[in-house]
């Protein structure tokens, strides 16, 4: 019976070691995939004139949404299992989302298909480090990513990828766990959100590192909900819509045209959804942002505690307390300045950028590829990833075999020692 169960364990034990040696041989495989940039020197934004992405919205087109949503997806293996589509759709319909997506990790969840407002999209991503991006109509997942490890180099490798397959790529709430440095976001290219407030992090730090860099980047807030049943995850982020419709072609342009605020809303875990839902309602809105003779004006619904107008590194140039209205004289060296409005403890609005802009456009496309590092690499990992997968597999076979010589050696040793005694007989 213990020859059985140590036999069980043994064969459980190579399994477990083989499907260890597997999982680690293809995301090795991923990393064969490696693409190497040319990046240059970060250039602040320059040029005489600002471009303004609130110029000339009709308040009357706010629309709110979340794009960040996660439903029970891949047979309950990743988070989201008791956060149902239907869940999703009860919770955001009654708290009034005029636009709302599933955003399951790894594919594109249609639940939403049939609504007016339907946008399909995902969050990619399955490193440890969290380095992930939201995908905003999407034509389908991309597989590929770089599990392990991720250089500045991968980082932009993936968000190339996404970009082929979907019409906006935002970086998914790139404080937290790491997954972006603010320094990255001083080369990465090619995207053109970042997900500034998230219920997980505050990212306006790497928001200001892209655009001190002279990235035109803009932002989105979501709550990047799990579980709905846990009410203080729903109606935490979210982003309001500068567009005529909620059609996909009118909310995604109004995004890339960065005519869109985060909103930052304190909320308490006994709050029902009609209490959240009677806060929403009364939330103050922007009534207008715009240049005149190079002074900065916005207009808020209502008197803020106070409005920060915040510029290059981040740094708070201006301040006025008590206010709906209020004015910033823009400087000669003032290569963008964003503001930021606070209610108390309870509200905060967070609005996109105005920037300068010269010849140079800011809308920019991918670094060059530097094709003689990338053909280096991938002639020297080539070789050594089949070596190290010839060897991973020879030892796995090896171990089997070495139990089966190990019992025949041991029946052929008893025979010799026998004979032996026989022989001392016959003497």
């Amino acid at each position: 019976m213990k020859k059985i169960f140590r036999k069980i364990l043994k064969w459980i034990l190579r399994l477990i070691s083989g499907v260890i040696s597997l999982a680690f041989i293809l995301m090795i495989i991923e990393y064969l995939n490696t693409v190497f940039y040319e990046f240059p020197e970060p250039v602040p934004f320059s040029g005489a004139d600002f471009h303004n992405p609130y110029q000339g919205i009709n308040e009357a087109n706010w629309k709110k949404a979340n794009f960040h949503a996660h439903s029970r997806a891949w047979f309950g293996l990743t988070n989201g299992n008791d956060n149902p589509p239907e869940r999703i759709e009860e919770v955001y319909g009654a708290l009034e989302y005029d636009v709302f997506s599933i955003s399951d990790y790894q594919r594109v969840n249609d639940f939403l298909r049939e609504k007016e407002f339907f946008i399909p999209g995902y969050e990619h991503g399955y490193n440890i480090k969290k380095t992930h991006q939201l995908c905003i109509g999407s034509e389908g997942a991309t597989m590929l990513d770089y599990p392990l490890i991720q250089s500045l180099h991968h980082k932009q490798h993936i968000i190339e990828l996404l970009a082929a397959k979907n019409q906006i790529v935002a970086l998914a709430h790139p404080k937290f766990s790491g997954g972006y440095k603010t320094e990255d976001l001083k080369y990465l290219t090619g995207y053109q959100l970042v997900e500034v407030l998230n219920n997980y992090r505050n990212s306006e730090a790497h928001w200001d590192s892209a655009l001190s860099a002279g990235h035109a980047v803009f932002l989105i807030a979501d709550d990047d909900s799990h579980d709905l049943n846990k009410l203080h995850e729903a109606g935490h982020h979210f982003t309001m819509i500068n567009a005529p419709d909620v059609s996909m072609n009118s909310i995604v342009s109004a995004l890339k045209e960065g005519k869109a605020y985060g909103v930052e809303l304190k909320v308490d875990d006994k709050q029902t959804l009609e209490e959240k839902q009677q806060l929403h309602q009364t939330l103050p809105f922007l009534k207008s942002l715009e240049i005149e003779s190079d002074t900065l004006i916005i207009s808020l619904s209502a008197q803020a505690t106070f409005i920060q107008f915040i510029g290059q590194g981040g740094i708070i140039k201006k301040t006025a307390e008590n206010s709906a209205l209020a004015k910033y004289a823009l400087q000669p060296d003032d290569t963008y300045i964003r503001i930021k409005a606070l209610y108390g403890e309870e509200v905060g609005l967070y609005f996109n950028p105005v920037f300068r802009k010269g010849a140079t456009d800011p809308f920019e496309g991918f670094p060059s590829r530097n094709v003689f590092k990338t053909a280096i690499f991938r002639l020297i990992t080539i070789p050594v990833f089949v070596a190290l997968m010839v060897a991973l597999i020879w030892r796995l076979f090896r171990g089997a075999g070495r139990g089966k010589s190990g019992r025949s050696s041991s029946s052929k040793k008893v025979k010799p020692s026998a004979k032996k005694k026989a022989g001392g007989k016959r003497k």
